[in-house]
């Protein structure tokens, strides 16, 4: 049941992320294509010549990565969105024309075949358990097992389809006690308390601290760090004059050293986890497009959709990039409230002497991003020549920015921690200056436009969802697991996790039987053994983490009146458990008194 949940809340998971696949991919093939012809023209027209040709160098760089992921997303894209493939056969609840009920899509059918397998396991557990005992007793050469009770039972009950609702999205947050400097993080939390709301899911809908926390942070350790900056260490000044594009940051100018304060942990669930495989690609191999960005987007849009009520599609801005080529064209239309974004590719040089210097750029005095340019995108219209009155318009379309902040330590560019006075090397540190020179390359605009963003949840009020099995603690909990009394021979689990398994064994010999006397009534040898079942990461139906181990028998009167009352629910278990040989064991096991049980019932 726990694997059947857990499976379940995954193949939900996937549901908005496949669903949103092939529109985010025809979007970022798009826009790649028209970025990298742009680029290419760009460079093509001519750029300013610099010191080791750093911009052209850098400029390459980009156009080459550009067109080797284009070529990546474009047959992605085109598989996905062609006419002979259909994603609704995945991702939809109901797909109009399939001629049959829903659910449509396979990966709802199979979220509700694992209902189904669940609800099975929980309604056969009896018939089930005996049988695996008849089974290992004539695996091991014994005549008959059972198990006591003749019924088990676990405290289950079947939920609804919100309950998917924590796993998927709200998540637990545990505040910690330690502060650590980032990024050196480690440490326990002595004390903690955990809530909903972090967002990225992880949390179960039977939540209960501390017995109780799912699967995804306690056994899968699906969690992250939470921490508050505490600002730059001492000595560090200025605003770096970094620029950040919204995928990828710019590294040239930063030297500072962070101090981090760590307050916690957040878990994330199955669908935070699928998400950040396809970041991770990105980051690797397509981080020239915004494919991630627009599955995010759209994906997030679609598991809205799965739990709260729609009463009007969302939509999503479809990207269209114009004037890639052509700045003062773009000029034009900057005015008519369509751009909803500028595009320019920023190259930095970060120097600890000045750019007039012939001795500017030589080597262990500079720092550029050559290797990894960026690409800078304000959401609007974006004119260098407004932003940025001080940068030099060097070239169509190419602006020069110089620049200069104050730092106590970058080693990276020669500047390394220096006291204003001599004699005291703790004392104050001296703040020494960075020529910061950045050129800003004309991308183009976007002058796209909203589409809506179809819906993968598209059941009616009366078709009935999947749901997983949960826990059911009962009233008050009373068959709950109990941390403040974990003892097993007490409370729920005693009822629910504690079991007595029987065997006998005929001691009638194989050899000349009729001179061997058996003065035993059974004419057999009887072996009992008890056994704890148990979930050391949490106690519920998510965490595949239940074991059994051997304990001593215990409260022996309490396993004869047991197996007394078992005589009565024979019947529910399918013919696994012959009444007679039943009731001679019975018998048999009514004839050791707990004293003797006491005393020689310790194995």
């Amino acid at each position: 049941m726990a694997m059947n949940n857990c499976a379940q809340a995954r193949m939900l998971a996937l549901v908005p992320i496949f669903d949103a696949a092939p529109l985010a991919a025809e979007m970022s093939a798009e826009e790649i294509t028209e970025w990298q012809r742009g680029l290419a023209a760009q460079l093509a027209r001519g750029v300013p010549t610099t010191k080791n040709d750093f911009l052209r160098n850098g400029l390459e760089t980009v156009r080459s990565g550009m067109a080797q992921q284009r070529d990546i997303l474009a047959p992605f894209s085109a598989a996905l969105n062609h006419p002979s493939f259909d994603m609704r056969l995945t991702t939809h609840w109901a797909v109009p024309g399939s001629g049959e009920s829903p659910p449509h899509g396979s990966m709802w059918r199979t979220a509700a075949a694992m209902q189904e397998f669940s609800e099975v396991a929980l309604g056969s557990l009896g018939v089930l358990t005996q049988a695996n005992a008849r089974r290992f007793a004539r695996a091991n050469r014994a005549d008959v097992a059972f198990v006591l009770p003749v019924a088990p039972e676990i405290p289950a009950k079947i939920g609804e389809f919100q309950d998917f609702r924590p796993v998927l999205k709200e998540g637990m947050f545990v505040e910690g006690k330690f502060v650590s400097v980032f990024p050196e993080v480690g440490g326990v939390w002595p004390d903690y308390t955990c809530h909903y709301g972090a967002g990225n899911g992880g949390s179960v809908p039977d939540f209960a601290d501390p017995h109780r926390l799912g699967p995804w942070a306690t056994l899968y350790r699906w969690y992250g760090d939470v921490w508050e900056s505490d600002g730059f260490a001492p000595g560090i000044r200025g605003n770096m004059g970094n620029v950040s594009g919204p995928w990828t940051p710019a590294r040239t100018s930063f030297g500072g050293i962070h101090l981090h304060h760590v307050i916690g942990h957040r878990s994330y669930g199955p669908y935070q986890w699928a998400k950040d495989r396809i970041y991770d690609y990105w980051v690797s191999t397509l981080h020239y497009t915004r494919f991630y960005t627009h599955l995010a987007g759209l994906s997030n849009k679609k598991l809205a959709y799965m739990f709260d009520p729609v009463n009007q599609l969302s939509t999503q801005h479809y990207p269209a990039w114009k004037y890639v080529t052509d700045y003062d064209a773009a000029k034009g239309v900057a005015g008519s409230g369509k751009v909803s974004a500028t595009l320019f590719y920023v190259m930095e040089v970060a120097s600890s002497i000045a750019p007039s210097s012939s001795k500017w750029m030589t080597s262990g005095t500079y720092r550029t991003n050559e290797d990894e340019p960026v690409m800078y995108m304000p959401g609007r219209w974006w004119d260098p020549e407004i932003e940025m009155p001080a940068a030099v318009r060097v070239a169509n379309y190419v602006w020069k920015l110089e620049q200069q902040y104050q730092t106590a330590s970058d080693p990276d560019i020669g500047i390394h921690f220096r006291p204003v006075d001599p004699n005291d090397p703790d004392g104050p540190m001296q703040l020494q200056t960075v020529y910061l020179v950045t050129y800003f390359v004309w991308g183009g605009i976007d002058v796209g436009g909203d589409v809506e963003v179809r819906n993968p949840c598209n059941w009616d009020d009366y078709d009935e969802l999947p749901q997983p099995v949960l826990y059911d603690p009962g009233d008050d909990g009373v068959s709950d697991y109990d941390p403040d009394n974990p003892d097993p021979d007490e409370g729920a689990r005693r009822e629910f996790f504690t079991l007595l398994g029987i065997a006998q064994d005929t001691t009638k010999t194989k050899v000349w039987p009729s001179q061997f006397h058996h003065i035993n009534p059974l004419r057999a040898m009887a072996a009992v053994a008890q056994v704890k079942v148990f979930n050391n990461s949490s106690w519920d139906l998510w965490t595949q983490d239940w074991q059994v181990q051997l304990t001593p028998v215990s409260k022996w009167a309490d396993w004869v009146d047991l197996a007394e009352a078992g005589q009565s629910e024979l019947d529910m278990t399918d013919e696994e458990i012959d009444p007679d040989e039943y009731g001679r064991l019975v018998e048999y096991l009514y004839s050791i008194t707990p004293e003797f049980a006491e005393r020689y019932f310790k194995h």
